[in-house]
C-alpha cells in the first residue's frame, strides 16, 4: 500500500520523452516555452505562475530535461534548499561550474564575484577601535573619530568604484563564457521554490539576477506562487502597501500560467497509485468504482483543488480505509467526503466532528461539494452517501431516528433544504427509496463520530499483505 506520491520517474536518455509518465498532459506546454526562449535567445526572466500544490516543479523538472535532449544547456536551482546560506551570489555562481567547465576560466568568475561581495567596512571599523584604544583624551577622540570618518567615506568612495569595475568585468566574463558554451542557443537557468525561501533571500536572488546575472544568452526561469512571493517582498520591506506588481515588472518580463488540468485523468491516475482497487474489489463491485471516480471528479471540479490536495485526499482516504473491515468499505465515499471537508476546511470540520453544526447546516456544507446536473446512477450514489452521512450525524445529536423523523429532513420543498435535495433532479420516491433501504440496513444505528475516530487514526489498523 502506497501512502506517499514520490516523484515521478523522469527519462534520461535523448531518445527517451522526459514527459512519458506525466498525467497532466503538459508536454505541449513545455513546447511553447521551448519555441519563446528560443524567439529570445539574448535573455529575458520568465516566470512561471501557479499556486503552490499545483505540480510545478515536476513541470520545470520534466522541461529541464527536454530542453536538454534538444541541445540546450540547463541549469535547475532550488532556492528553498539553499536559503541557509546569506548570499546567494555563492550558490548561484556555483551552479554554472558544470556549464563553464574550464576550471580556470571558472575561477575568473569566481573571483569577480568575490570582490563584489566583499565589504572592507569591518576592517576599518576595526582600525578606529584600535586606534581609540585606551585614549582618555576627549579632543583626541573627536579628532580620530572625524579623520577615521573622512577615511570610511574615501574608502566608501574607492569600495563604490570598484565594486562597479567588477560588476562590469564578471558580466562582461559571464557573457562570454556563456556563449562559448551554449553557441547559438540560450542558457536556460531555472529557480525553483523562490516563493518558500526566507524574505531575505528571495529579494536578494531576485537583485542578483537583475543587477549581476541579467546578461546576453541566459533566460532565468523563474517557478513562483506569485502571491506567496508577494508575501515575502512586503515582509522584507515591512509594509503591507507595497505594491508587488510593479516591484515585480522590475525582474520579470513575460508570465506564463500552467493551465488547470484535466481532473478525470488525475484523478483516475490517483485512484491507480493508491491501489483502491485493493478496497473495491473486496466488495465486488464495478458499480461503486464507477461511480465513486465520478462523484471525485464532481467534488474536485467543484472545489477547485489543488493538485497536491487532491493527492492528500486520495493518500489520507487509502491510509483510513486500513482501519475498516470488509463489509464497512462502502462508507468510502463517506469517508472521502469528510477528509476533503477536513483537508479543505479545517473549522468545518471541527464544528462535525464536535457537533456543533445542525442538519441544514450540515446539508449547506455537504451542498458545496456537488454541482447534480441530472438523475443517473452516480447521482443516485451521492444522494444516498450523503443522506446515510446524515443520518449517522443525526444519530449523533441524539435527536430522533424514526422514519418520520427523517422524511421531515429531506422531503421539505423549500428554502431550508439545500437545492440537491429540493430540485426536481431528486424525487421524493427516490429520497423515500434511499431512506427505505436505510432504515432496513444493519449499520443504521452508527454515529458519525465512530467514522471519525477512523479518520483520525485512533482504531486498528488491518495492513494486508
Amino acid at each position: 500500500m502506497k501512502i506517499k506520491h514520490n516523484d515521478l520517474y523522469i527519462p534520461k536518455l535523448k531518445n527517451e520523452n522526459p514527459f512519458q509518465n506525466c498525467k497532466l498532459g503538459r508536454d505541449i506546454h513545455a513546447m511553447n516555452l521551448t519555441q519563446i526562449v528560443k524567439s529570445f535567445p539574448d535573455g529575458f526572466v520568465l516566470s512561471i505562475n501557479n499556486e503552490w500544490g499545483a505540480g510545478k516543479t515536476t513541470f520545470v523538472k520534466m522541461w529541464q530535461q527536454y530542453l536538454s535532449n534538444n541541445g540546450f544547456k540547463t541549469v535547475y536551482f532550488n532556492a528553498w534548499e539553499n536559503d541557509f546560506d546569506t548570499n546567494p551570489l555563492v550558490a548561484l555562481v556555483a551552479e554554472l561550474e558544470p556549464i563553464i567547465k574550464s576550471k580556470p576560466k571558472f575561477k575568473k568568475v569566481m573571483d569577480k564575484a568575490g570582490k563584489i561581495g566583499f565589504n572592507i567596512l569591518p576592517a576599518v571599523a576595526k582600525g578606529i577601535s584600535n586606534k581609540l584604544s585606551g585614549s582618555e583624551d576627549f579632543a583626541n577622540v573627536v579628532e580620530v573619530i572625524i579623520k577615521s570618518s573622512t577615511e570610511i567615506f574615501t574608502n566608501e568612495v574607492n569600495i563604490y568604484n570598484e565594486k562597479k569595475k567588477n560588476i562590469n568585468e564578471f558580466r562582461s566574463l559571464l557573457t562570454k563564457f556563456i556563449q562559448e558554451k551554449t553557441e547559438d542557443k540560450p542558457l536556460v537557468f531555472i529557480i525553483d521554490e523562490l516563493d518558500r525561501c526566507r524574505p531575505d533571500y528571495a529579494v536578494e536572488v531576485l537583485e542578483q539576477i537583475k543587477h549581476l546575472f541579467s546578461v546576453e544568452g541566459i533566460v532565468f526561469v523563474l517557478s513562483i506562487d506569485k502571491i506567496h512571493l508577494a508575501s515575502s517582498i512586503k515582509g522584507f520591506y515591512g509594509s503591507p502597501d507595497i505594491n508587488t506588481d510593479e516591484y515585480l515588472r522590475r525582474f520579470i518580463n513575460l508570465e506564463y500560467t500552467l493551465p488547470q488540468p484535466n481532473t478525470n485523468n488525475f484523478v483516475y491516475y490517483l485512484y491507480e497509485y493508491y491501489q483502491f482497487d485493493d478496497i473495491l474489489t473486496k466488495i465486488n463491485s464495478v458499480y461503486f468504482k464507477e461511480n465513486f471516480l465520478k462523484a471525485i471528479i464532481i467534488i474536485f471540479n467543484k472545489s477547485n483543488l489543488s493538485l497536491r490536495k487532491q493527492e492528500n485526499i486520495f493518500a489520507m482516504t487509502r491510509l483510513v480505509m486500513t482501519c475498516f473491515k470488509d463489509n464497512w468499505f462502502q462508507f468510502l465515499l463517506i469517508i472521502f467526503i469528510i477528509i476533503t471537508i477536513k483537508i479543505t476546511k479545517p473549522v468545518v470540520y471541527f464544528k462535525i466532528r464536535s457537533h456543533n453544526l445542525d442538519i441544514k447546516s450540515l446539508l449547506n456544507e455537504l451542498e458545496v461539494l456537488f454541482e447534480i446536473k441530472e438523475v443517473n446512477d452516480c447521482a443516485y450514489y451521492i444522494f444516498r452517501n450523503v443522506i446515510w452521512l446524515i443520518f449517522f450525524y443525526n444519530n449523533n445529536l441524539n435527536i430522533s431516528s424514526s422514519a418520520e423523523n427523517y422524511k421531515n429532513l429531506f422531503l421539505l420543498r423549500e428554502n431550508e433544504i439545500m437545492p440537491m435535495f429540493k430540485s426536481n433532479l431528486m424525487s421524493n420516491d427516490n429520497i423515500k427509496s434511499i431512506m427505505s433501504d436505510f432504515l432496513n440496513y444493519e449499520f443504521k444505528g452508527i454515529k458519525l463520530s465512530a467514522l471519525i475516530e477512523k479518520i483520525e487514526l485512533k482504531d486498528p489498523i488491518f495492513i494486508n499483505d
